[in-house]
């Protein structure tokens, strides 16, 4: 019986402790420094709980790495208070499930856990928290929903748990393999959609175009997207499976010409999203 994706990445991990490499991992390592991508630093591939969130977001990989950062740099581990140190006492999921690093401030400190602030990765997502409010807003509102205060987080995974400064092509083909993105993606994505509060999964970035093509996912009318050739944000929807309410939507987003993929969604952005969304629910 093949583990959960959770189980899956605990085993990954505690081999990674012990300075191995899970098979299906070890494609992403090719010849030394191929793909760019840091073996000494703690993969991440998720945070939240896969079967409880608000919505689901999917992103290339966590960026860093190759700088001995003393919450994820392998040699760290049973330093105090640090990342690396909890997930060796406590298994990756038990961290993960948690999910410190979308916390406030004061949330962290309420559960004694204020020395996660100290990590580059929690100060990245307080920055996109704005962010990620304005697509549950846009979701809710699309659903004829009053956007509320946030009860849980949302589900975050990574298309590749490994850091590097810059995810490249070579990657991408890496996970063009067709039992990686089964085993590892597809399924995961399908499952964490049904399990969401608003059916939804945003993927940023223009490569999950392509990619969720190749997987099945049905593409649906790109209503409200930007048609200039600048910079504005794009969208594309996708069905998961059939177009129902319970198989959930894909919304992939990026900006052409631009590494800030998650900057703050303008008005006429937000509008674009809402239509999109709304149209589309409309189908149901």
């Amino acid at each position: 019986m093949e583990p959960s994706f959770t189980d899956y990445w605990d085993i990954v991990i505690r081999q990674w402790l012990a300075g191995e490499v899970d098979e299906y991992q070890q494609a992403f390592f090719g010849n030394k420094g191929e793909f760019g991508l840091s073996f000494d630093d703690l993969p991440e591939p998720y945070w939240g709980d896969p079967q409880d969130s608000s919505f689901v977001i999917v992103n290339y990989n966590p960026g860093g790495g190759f700088n001995r950062d003393r919450h994820t740099y392998r040699d760290c581990a049973g330093c105090p208070k640090s990342i690396v140190t909890y997930v060796q006492q406590k298994g990756y999921s038990t961290l993960a499930r948690e999910s410190p690093l979308l916390m406030s401030e004061a949330e962290l400190k309420e559960k004694d856990m204020s020395w996660v602030m100290e990590y580059d990765g929690w100060d990245w997502w307080q920055k996109k928290q704005h962010w990620i409010e304005q697509i549950e807003s846009a979701a809710a509102e699309a659903k004829g929903q009053k956007a509320t205060v946030r009860k849980k987080p949302p589900f975050v995974f990574e298309l590749c748990a490994w850091h590097s400064k810059n995810f490249n092509d070579k990657c991408m083909n890496v996970l063009l393999n067709d039992a990686f993105l089964k085993k590892q993606f597809s399924e995961t994505l399908r499952e964490t959609v049904r399990q969401s509060d608003l059916k939804l999964a945003v993927c940023v970035g223009a490569k999950f175009n392509g990619l969720l093509g190749k997987i099945g996912f049905t593409t649906v009318d790109s209503v409200g997207q930007p048609q200039t050739n600048g910079k504005e944000r794009r969208f594309q929807m996708y069905w998961c499976d059939d177009i129902s309410a319970e198989a959930g939507r894909i919304v992939v987003t990026w900006i052409p010409s631009s590494r800030n993929r998650y900057q703050q969604f303008s008005e006429k952005e937000l509008i674009a999203l809402k239509s999109i969304l709304k149209h589309n629910q409309e189908k149901l």
